[in-house]
């Protein structure tokens, strides 16, 4: 209805104009010209203008946002997601105690860890890209937070062999290993942006944390390389790692991480049946791979960028069959005056840029217009920009040079037909 109701209103502008057309004028001017007054030929070019602006403007929001999702792939986040499995079970949901959960936790990880093509087993709460979080205050030995300061971190709680698992970096130190959770001390270890806010680049090996307030009494014995949570775009948090049984809340939760060294359909069957075996009334959650879950993170980046791609296009398609419509319609009013050029001695390369310099002018005007538009609507998507400003030199300039390109297309296609015309013919024709 909307483009029916478009097309009416914009064909019946120029239905009044040839209604109200002076006769006289008409009838002594017989070209394809005839009776267009300079007005409406402006008119045309003004609107052919707008829609070379109106491309640019949307080029320019399809390559900020395609530079969004090219920097979003290219981030690490801080481990190897390849081949790396995971799944949540909440044994608690199934009326597990606290006691019989930990048990549980602790032979599951076991039994995966035996299954055939399982390269090493992990877990954590929270672990990476789960969507969940859990945070609180830490006491650091030495360090005297200043009034106001938030003296906080992210707290997981990790299995041993958590960090070999994921492939996160250990970057001094060591993880926790199955003898470790066996002697039950009070170990943690931490991540680079927690030494270096705690710390301040002194080494913090062998220094004290405590969990909440009071003495500290967790040594630290490793610093791990900072990892993404649960999205790319976030900058790096403190972080506090220590061993899952020995997390005083207890653990409703832990999620499973395990890496493949076989078939991936073989050994996530091979996942739900052990757990099945141990207890089918605890379910299996949301198992699959990581890398799956680092791609839904960037769900609404890739649709933002197909979406303003497709308008763009869209855009551009439209601007080049005005800019073609407008110049072939001049081309052929003007039929008699390239008619006279051509026969006076002008080149048909100088035909071309005779034409060609029209198509610069109205490009030109539309670019002039439309990049101020551009650079004010870049700063309204600011917020959803990743790795990149609002006034991104090669989003702009792409968009620029794709407009450019086209419209030189659009606008060589008229100018070439004009080129050969006939003086003769054109003599004739007027």
């Amino acid at each position: 209805g909307i483009s029916a109701l478009a097309a009416m209103l914009f064909g019946l502008a120029p239905a009044v104009q040839a209604a109200y057309s002076e006769v006289a004028a008409s009838l002594g001017n017989r070209g394809v010209g005839a009776g267009m007054r300079h007005g409406q030929s402006r008119t045309r070019r003004l609107l052919v203008v707008a829609q070379v602006a109106l491309s640019l403007v949307l080029l320019a929001g399809a390559g900020l946002f395609t530079r969004t999702l090219v920097n979003l792939n290219a981030v690490d986040p801080g481990f190897r997601a390849e081949r790396l499995l995971k799944f949540s079970v909440v044994p608690m949901m199934s009326g597990y105690t606290e006691e019989r959960s930990q048990t549980f936790f602790r032979d599951l990880r076991a039994r995966l860890a035996a299954i055939p093509g399982v390269e090493s087993v992990g877990a954590a709460n929270p672990g990476p890209f789960t969507n969940s979080e859990s945070a609180g205050s830490v006491t650091v030995e030495g360090y005297h937070a200043r009034p106001g300061e938030d003296s906080g971190a992210s707290l997981h709680a990790i299995s041993a062999g958590y960090f070999k698992t994921i492939g996160a970096r250990i970057v001094a130190g060591r993880e926790l290993t199955d003898a470790d959770e066996q002697s039950g001390q009070k170990l943690v270890l931490i991540n680079e942006a927690f030494a270096k806010k705690y710390f301040s680049g002194t080494n913090p090996l062998g220094r004290r944390v405590a969990i909440g307030g009071g003495t500290p009494d967790r040594e630290v014995v490793g610093v791990v390389g900072d990892m993404k949570r649960n999205g790319l775009r976030e900058d790096a948090r403190e972080v506090l790692y220590y061993p899952y049984a020995q997390r005083e809340r207890g653990t409703p939760m832990l999620t499973y991480y395990v890496r493949l060294a076989g078939d991936e359909g073989a050994v996530t069957a091979a996942i739900r049946r052990v757990v099945r075996d141990m207890d089918p009334t605890v379910p299996v959650l949301e198992l699959g791979s990581v890398a799956a879950s680092i791609e839904e993170s960037m769900f609404t980046a890739r649709v933002t960028a197909f979406l303003a791609a497709a308008f763009g296009v869209l855009a551009l398609v439209l601007a080049a069959l005005g800019l073609y419509g407008i110049v072939a319609y001049n081309v052929e009013r003007r039929r008699p005056e390239l008619g006279v050029r051509m026969a006076l001695g002008d080149t048909p390369s100088g035909i071309i840029r005779l034409v060609m310099g029209d198509v610069a002018r109205m490009v030109a005007f539309g670019i002039a217009i439309g990049l101020p538009v551009a650079l004010a609507g870049a700063r309204l998507i600011e917020s959803q920009l990743f790795g990149l400003t609002p006034r991104d030199p090669l989003a702009l300039s792409a968009a620029i040079a794709v407009l450019v390109a086209v419209a030189a297309v659009s606008g060589l296609l008229p100018a070439r037909r004009a080129a050969k015309v006939d003086p003769i013919v054109a003599l004739r024709y007027e």
